[in-house]
């Protein structure tokens, strides 16, 4: 920033001084540029003033300048750069123009450098790691990107990689490594999605140690995880349910309807997929019969389905892995909801604790009616069969705690499942004690509480306890066989 000069005085020149006895009109400038801060003093911080005398013609141009004082002399070659060029009206007297000789004062102010905001990090769509073919070694150093996109990305020490942004559509990957053959792969993106694989290069020379086996082509693992549970309900056949979202992916199955809480994960038993919700294992994701899923769908905020390849975390499990993460409650504004349909109805409240924008609960709970409705439609229709009576319910409470880089939130939630298969007949109806038949009860509760704060770009520390119980049970005929079985997590 440069201080435009002040003119401060005006004195005859040493040439022959006007006829009149004083100025009546002060030379004023009409034309001309303030100087410009020396490029050569930019980064010292140095302000500074220079003062010139400026001898005028009769006409208001300038004749010779010269020095009076300067801070430096940087400043004295600006003020010489523009002077020379400046115009004036000229000084008059009563008799006309005259000579004149002023006083003319630059201030310097040294330029501030522009506010850099910093870059915002753009999202990572496509991660992994690059192994060598054949013997899984981790490949550091590998580039990738997407042709015909301005995305790039060197795999770490790990193997390890994180391309962005990608947009979405169409990325033909390249992936380079020296001594090894390029590698092309095409991947189509959604809106809101990432792609996790693992890419396997083959080496360009071949070791004499090594062993060659032929067989089918190599296929690159890749596993997809959508982000938006709001897109996941608008998946055909959900009910407006986002978990049931994984039942329509590949390779995954629902058992039938007698019993069926479980998942058939590419041809597994039902148990050997393991259920969780926020890393918490549970028995199940949906309630028995064939119901609707354990947890309120406004409270799902993203599902992680790996069918196979998962870390050491997930235990006891050899088919795959469902991972529901559950949404923290808003604080901005309280608001409720309540559901009524053929099978059950629940509520669902949340909003802010004393008006806080940084401490939110949320409360929901829901309860089947089919047992009631049931008999009753099957007495007017005169059935006298088999009847099936699915009673179920479950809640959820949580409060959540949000400020800066700091979380931490305290959930409670469970369910309570009873599948009855009774008699329906006049005289199993009519008998004492409960009519024969079968019937199957579990129940869960869980609490959990964590806390994790962000302590650098790299580093988060983080802290949970988790307490739960779990109880099944199960009679055949009147009590003629029954058992109990808790278990304590």
């Amino acid at each position: 920033m440069i201080g435009f000069p002040l003119l401060l005085a005006a004195a005859v020149t040493n040439a022959p001084p006007p006829s009149a006895p004083g100025l009546t009109q002060k030379p004023e400038l009409i034309d001309g540029a303030p100087p410009i801060y020396p490029a050569a003093l930019i980064g010292s911080g140095k302000d500074g003033n220079c003062t010139v005398y400026i001898d005028l013609d009769a006409e208001g141009l300038v004749r010779q300048i010269s020095v009076v004082s300067c801070d430096h002399p940087a400043f004295a070659e600006a003020c010489f750069a523009v002077m020379p060029h400046y115009t004036f009206i000229p000084g008059a007297t009563a008799t006309g123009t005259v000579p004149v000789r002023i006083t003319w004062r630059a201030q310097f102010v040294h330029p501030k450098a522009p506010k850099v905001e910093p870059a915002k990090a753009l999202p990572v769509r496509i991660s992994g790691k690059v192994r060598e073919g054949g013997t899984g070694v981790v490949l550091p150093g590998a580039d990738l990107a997407c042709d015909q996109q301005d995305a790039h990305t060197v795999s770490d020490h790990r193997g390890a990689f994180a391309l962005r942004g990608v947009s979405d559509g169409l990325c033909l990957l390249k992936v380079q490594a020296p001594g090894y053959h390029t590698k092309r792969q095409k991947i189509i993106l959604k809106p809101d999605e990432a792609v996790e694989l693992t890419v396997y290069l083959s080496p360009t020379q071949r070791n004499a140690m090594r062993s060659v086996v032929r067989g089918r082509k190599e296929e690159t693992h890749m596993t997809r995880r959508i982000l938006d549970a709001e897109e996941l309900t608008r998946v055909p056949g959900t009910l407006g349910d986002p978990i049931r979202a994984v039942e329509r992916l590949p390779g995954v199955a629902r058992m039938p309807f007698i019993g069926g809480g479980g998942l058939v994960v590419r041809g597994a038993n039902p148990q050997d997929t393991g259920y969780y919700i926020d890393g918490q294992p549970v028995p199940f994701l949906f309630h028995l019969g064939g119901g609707p899923s354990i947890i309120h769908p406004d409270f799902v905020s993203q599902i992680d389905f790996m069918p196979g390849g998962f870390g050491a975390e997930f235990g006891r499990a050899i088919a795959g892995i469902v991972n529901v993460k559950s949404r923290p409650a808003s604080p901005k504004r309280f608001a409720g909801k309540i559901d009524i349909d053929l099978m059950d109805s629940g509520f669902r409240i949340e909003g802010p604790v004393s008006g806080r924008k940084d401490l939110a609960y949320g409360i929901t709970g829901r309860r089947s009616y089919v047992d009631i409705l049931l008999p009753i439609v099957l007495d007017a229709a005169g059935s006298t069969g088999v009847r099936i009576q699915p009673i179920f319910w479950d809640y959820q409470a949580r409060l959540d705690y949000k400020k800066g880089s700091e979380r931490a939130g305290v959930r409670v939630y469970g369910v309570d499942d009873v599948l009855n298969i009774v008699a329906g007949d006049a005289e199993s109806q009519a008998r004492a004690g409960s009519p024969p038949g079968i019937g199957i009860h579990t129940t869960f509760h869980r609490f959990a509480a964590d806390w994790r704060k962000k302590l650098s770009p790299q580093t988060e520390a983080r802290a949970a306890f988790h307490l739960g119980q779990t109880t099944t049970g199960g009679s055949i005929g009147d009590n003629l066989i029954f058992w109990d079985l808790s278990i304590q997590q």
